[in-house]
């Protein structure tokens, strides 16, 4: 397994599949809407999105990291973060591990890995050189544990769940 940037059109195909066969997926994420087809994940990605996918040999899609400019979202910050300064925080990023890569440990590595070949890569000065954000749910307790690696808990959840964590400094 490794980690390469960019996505093939049969992991387009798989994406797309687990995105709306995945529970995990669906339980935790906006996956099933915001790739429910093609024609959902074309125009996701005119976002502007570096992507990089974990395939196994025969170059199946076993994960996925993207990242790419994003505005910070309105949310109420935690008291220690209240001097945070948001609008440096305007790149995203998010992580999904699917299948038979799931909780064999590989979720911090790939995100680590992901994350520094973004800010290695002109990418990131393209899209600013900004800090990095991530939204997650509040009660997905296995991602939290593998953010808080490289994140930090910066909002309390909001009406929906979700909660905010800004890439450490």
């Amino acid at each position: 397994m490794q980690l390469t940037k960019g996505i093939s059109e049969k992991q387009i195909d798989q994406l797309i599949q687990y995105s709306s066969s995945d529970e995990v997926v669906a339980a935790f994420t906006s996956d099933p809407e915001r790739f429910k087809d093609r024609a959902a994940y074309d125009a996701w990605l005119q976002k502007g999105r570096t992507i990089y996918t974990l395939g196994d040999e025969e170059g199946n899609l076993l994960g996925i990291v993207w990242l790419g400019r994003s505005p910070f979202p309105k949310v109420e910050l935690k008291p220690e973060f209240v001097n945070l300064d948001t609008s440096s925080c305007d790149i995203t990023v998010a992580l999904r591990i699917y299948g038979k890569a799931r909780g064999k440990g590989l979720a911090k590595s790939v995100l680590s890995e992901g994350i520094k070949n973004y800010l290695d890569s002109a990418a990131h000065q393209a899209d600013g050189g900004g800090n990095l954000w991530l939204e997650t749910s509040a009660d997905n307790i296995a991602a939290i544990k593998t953010y808080e690696v490289l994140f930090e808990k910066v909002s309390e959840p909001d009406a929906k769940g979700k909660i905010i964590m800004v890439l450490k400094k």
